[in-house]
C-alpha cells in the first residue's frame, strides 16, 4: 500500500512540475483570442478560423525534424478526425518535404508550411512540438510544450466545452 501511494504522490508531483513548467514557458506574443486566423495549407486549401466557428480548436507547432513531434503526431491525426485541428509545420522544408513526411507517416490533417518560422515567431513557440487549445469563442484556454497525449488533449478540449 506504501508503494502505490509513492507512486501516486510521483504521479502528482510530476503533474505540477508540468503544469508550472508550462506556465512559464507561455509567451506573451500567444494570441490570447484567434481573431483572424486565415493561412494557405499543403492542400491547396485555406484554413479560415471564421470557418469553424462554435468548435474549439487545436493548433499545433511542430516539425518534421523534431524527434518528440514525430512520437506525439499520430495523436494529432487521430485528434483531427473528431475536432478542429491545424497544425503548422515549423522549418521543415518546402511543401513537397513536407507531404512527402505525411504521405510516410499516413498522415491526413491540415498543416499550414511555416518554413521561415514566421507564425512561430508570432505565436511565440520556440519548442517543440507545441499546442494551444482555444475555446468555441476562439480565446486561448491551455497551452502545453513537449509531448501532450491524445486522452490529455481530449479531457482539456472536454472542460472547455
Amino acid at each position: 500500500m506504501k508503494f502505490l501511494k509513492e507512486i501516486l504522490l510521483f504521479i502528482l508531483i510530476f503533474f505540477v512540475l508540468s503544469f508550472v513548467i508550462n506556465e512559464f514557458r507561455k509567451s506573451e506574443q500567444t494570441p490570447k483570442v484567434l481573431g483572424d486566423f486565415k493561412y494557405q495549407t499543403l492542400d491547396a486549401g485555406i484554413y479560415d478560423i471564421q470557418e469553424y466557428g462554435g468548435k474549439p480548436t487545436i493548433v499545433q507547432f511542430w516539425a518534421t525534424w523534431c524527434r518528440v513531434c514525430k512520437v506525439e503526431i499520430s495523436n494529432m491525426d487521430a485528434l483531427s478526425k473528431n475536432y478542429n485541428v491545424i497544425t503548422v509545420a515549423v522549418s521543415s522544408g518546402n511543401d513537397s518535404d513536407i507531404m512527402l513526411f505525411l504521405k510516410q507517416k499516413d498522415l491526413h490533417f491540415k498543416v499550414i508550411n511555416d518554413n521561415e518560422g514566421k507564425l512561430a515567431k508570432k505565436f511565440g513557440v520556440n519548442v517543440y512540438p507545441t499546442t494551444f487549445i482555444y475555446n468555441a469563442k476562439n480565446e486561448l484556454k491551455f497551452s502545453e510544450t513537449g509531448y501532450i497525449s491524445e486522452l490529455g488533449v481530449r479531457a482539456r478540449v472536454k472542460l472547455i466545452q
